[in-house]
């Protein structure tokens, strides 16, 4: 029996890029099936440019910096004002676990720890199918006649994000026919980033690839964590290198990245990012597996991995270190494999 249709509807996810763009088709499936129902987002402040105008939203609940104690008692009071029909919690954390108010209705996602740690810590595979995470959040919703869409990830852009765009890339002096290559070098774990060494072998590989075309320009984005390595992979490349690691905020970087002919990225927030916004990319998988529902899941991405390693995934979101001390996961993911990825989205 699908129950009552809400006309009040929160969705809890308040961290991080990745995890709320991933929330993109639920939102969607959510506005077809109540086209009349108010729609509103609960997200940390550091985030909350993600969905900032978004269409099928009313309202920005947004949990302010530095997200304590009085500040998670005031988010409180106010869900519990507005009185929602449906809070759906695709976070699932003591926080929000907090601030759900208990006299709505709850819709979660299920994040199957046993068959994570069995995976993780034991090389045991219980995953009887890939489900990628978009869908486990839209699952919980199955109740109230909530259906995927097979429409994948989006992201709002508006004239304002694009204008700063278009002025950024004046700036350069680029010739249209230039390819504009994006590579997104940092990501929140240590042992999901692929080495400065490669992206610099890579950068050359592109410019021989394309040899008898102007030479493509590559195009680095990072936030302020990833200025060193970013800088340092510029300073290798040369002139055909334009570091924007650090000088953008969240919605300038989407713009950029709207602008790039392809992404080269580690498994993060910009990956996800590109992949909303309709961009070819590369992906770089190393300590995670497709099984843990990260992987991108639409026609125009490809992923490298390397998959002859007993022991992947040594965990289910990054880890400071390797804990073999050998990152062969990244160190044998090699330029040429990632080259080979590309060329044929690059070119096609």
């Amino acid at each position: 029996m699908i129950p009552e249709d809400p006309r009040k509807i929160l969705v809890i996810r308040l961290s991080s890029i990745g995890d709320i763009l991933l929330t993109s088709p639920l939102l969607r499936s959510l506005r077809r099936r109540f086209p009349q129902a108010q729609i509103d987002f609960c997200l940390k402040e550091r985030y909350a440019d993600l969905v900032k105008g978004h269409p099928y939203l009313r309202r920005r609940m947004i949990l302010a910096a530095p997200y304590g104690w009085s500040e998670l008692c005031r988010m409180r009071r106010l869900i519990r004002a507005e009185k929602y029909d449906l809070i759906v919690d695709v976070h699932r954390n003591l926080r929000s676990l907090f601030l759900r108010d208990r006299r709505a209705r709850i819709a979660s996602y299920a994040k199957h720890y046993w068959k994570r740690w069995l995976l993780v810590h034991a090389g045991v595979n219980r995953y009887q199918e890939v489900v990628p995470v978009y869908r486990r959040y839209l699952a919980g919703l199955a109740p109230w006649g909530v259906q995927p869409d097979g429409q994948g990830l989006e992201f709002f852009l508006f004239e304002e994000d694009k204008a700063v765009a278009r002025s950024r890339l004046a700036e350069f002096g680029l010739d249209p026919s230039v390819r504009r290559i994006g590579f997104a070098v940092g990501a929140g774990h240590a042992t999901k980033q692929w080495p400065a060494e490669q992206f610099i072998a890579l950068a050359g590989l592109f410019g021989e690839s394309l040899a008898g075309r102007t030479a493509p320009r590559i195009f680095l984005y990072g936030d302020d964590r990833d200025r060193t390595v970013a800088g340092r992979i510029a300073t290798a490349i040369g002139s055909a290198a334009i570091d924007l690691s650090g000088a953008l905020n969240l919605r300038e970087t989407a713009a950029m990245i709207a602008a790039m002919d392809l992404m080269v990225t580690n498994d993060s927030g910009l990956m996800h990012l590109a992949v909303a916004l309709g961009i070819k990319t590369v992906s770089i998988f190393g300590c995670t597996t497709r099984e843990l529902g990260f992987f991108p899941d639409a026609p125009f991405s490809r992923v490298v991995e390397n998959t002859g390693l007993a022991c992947r995934p040594c965990t289910a979101m990054g880890r400071r270190r390797c804990p073999k001390g050998h990152f062969r996961c990244m160190t044998e993911v090699t330029p040429e494999q990632v080259a080979a990825a590309a060329m044929p989205l690059l070119t096609g």
